[in-house]
C-alpha cells in the first residue's frame, strides 16, 4: 500500500457541514453499508435514526441543552460564582450618572462600574474541541465531557470573553505510516465564530451528543477517497482517535480514548475547566 498523505477537511460554518452532510453524490461508501444510517444503536448513538440525528443537528439540542445543563451544573456553580468582571451598575452615587434616568427623576442614576480581573488580551479565545472518541467509550462519557466543553465556553462569555469554538474530528488508521498519535484524516468545524451569540442548544448537540460523532462524523468518513476509506472507513471501525495539531487554539480538549479517566470524573472535569479559565487570567475562587 503506498503511502497516503494526512487529508485536512474544513467547514467554515455549521450551515457548511450540514449541507456537505446532505449532499448524497458525495457519498463513496454504499447506503446499506453506512454506519451513520444504521436503525437503533440508540445506546451507542443516543438516536435511532439518521433523520433523527440531522434534525437534531439543524435545529440544536433543545432537550439536550437542559440535560447539558444539569451534568454541567456542578461546574458551573464552582465556576461562574468566582468569575470576576466588568459591570455596569446604577446607584445614587458613582463616577457618572444616566441623564435619561436622571431626567425622569429616578434617584439610582449614576453609573457605577465593577472592577475585572480580565486582563484586556484575552477578549478572545478559540476553544478547539476534539470529538473523537473510541467505540469503548460510553455515551454518558461523551455527554458529560462535551458538558465541561459546554460550561467552560459559557463561563468565558460570561466574563466578557468572546469565543470561538472549533470541533475536530481526528483519527488516525490502522495502516498509517505517519508519526505515533498523528491524525490520517482531520475534519473541522467552526461551530461558533467569535461574533456569534452563544446558541446552548447547537454547542450541546456539536460537543456532547454521541450522534455527532456516530452519525454526523461517520457520514463525513463516508465520503472519502478509497484510498482512506481503506484505513478509516467501514470496515477499519472508522479509524481510532488522534490527536489534532491544537497550536492555533488557545485552548484545546484532546480525544477521548477508551480508559482514560479524566472525563469521567465530575471532579476531575471542574478542575479542569478552573486550570482552563484561570489560564485566560479570569480569577476562579
Amino acid at each position: 500500500m503506498s503511502k497516503l498523505a494526512p487529508l485536512h477537511r474544513e467547514y467554515a460554518s455549521w450551515g457548511d457541514l450540514l449541507a456537505q452532510v446532505r449532499r448524497e453524490e458525495a457519498y463513496t461508501v454504499d447506503p446499506e453499508r453506512r454506519s451513520s444510517r444504521r436503525e437503533g444503536r440508540e445506546k451507542f448513538t443516543r438516536t435511532s435514526s439518521w433523520e433523527e440525528a440531522l434534525g437534531l443537528a439543524e435545529n440544536g439540542w433543545q432537550e439536550g441543552e437542559a440535560r447539558v445543563k444539569s451534568i454541567s451544573q456542578r461546574i458551573e456553580t464552582a465556576v461562574l460564582p468566582g468569575i470576576e468582571r466588568e459591570d455596569v451598575n446604577f446607584d445614587v452615587e458613582g463616577m457618572g450618572f444616566d441623564i435619561a434616568r436622571f431626567v425622569e427623576g429616578e434617584p439610582e442614576h449614576w453609573l457605577r462600574i465593577e472592577e475585572t480581573t480580565l486582563d484586556a488580551h484575552h477578549k478572545h479565545v478559540r476553544v478547539v474541541y476534539n470529538c473523537s472518541a473510541s467505540a469503548g467509550v460510553k455515551s454518558e462519557v461523551i455527554e458529560a465531557r462535551g458538558a465541561a466543553a459546554a460550561a467552560l465556553i459559557e463561563a468565558l462569555e460570561y466574563a466578557g470573553v468572546r469565543v470561538e469554538l472549533v470541533v475536530v474530528w481526528a483519527v488516525s488508521g490502522r495502516y498509517f505510516e505517519g508519526p505515533r498519535g498523528a491524525p490520517l484524516v482531520m475534519q473541522t468545524i467552526r461551530v461558533k465564530p467569535y461574533d456569534q451569540p452563544l446558541d446552548l442548544a447547537r454547542i450541546a448537540f456539536a460537543c456532547a451528543h454521541p450522534s455527532m460523532l456516530r452519525r454526523i462524523g461517520f457520514a463525513l468518513t463516508e465520503q472519502l477517497p478509497s484510498a482512506y476509506l481503506e484505513q478509516v472507513g467501514p470496515d477499519a471501525a472508522y479509524g481510532y482517535p488522534a490527536a489534532a495539531p491544537h497550536d492555533e487554539g488557545d485552548i484545546y480538549l484532546g480525544e477521548a480514548m477508551y480508559g482514560n479517566v479524566q472525563w469521567t470524573s465530575p471532579d476531575a472535569a471542574v478542575a479542569w475547566v478552573k486550570d482552563a479559565i484561570r489560564a485566560q487570567g479570569v480569577t476562579v475562587e
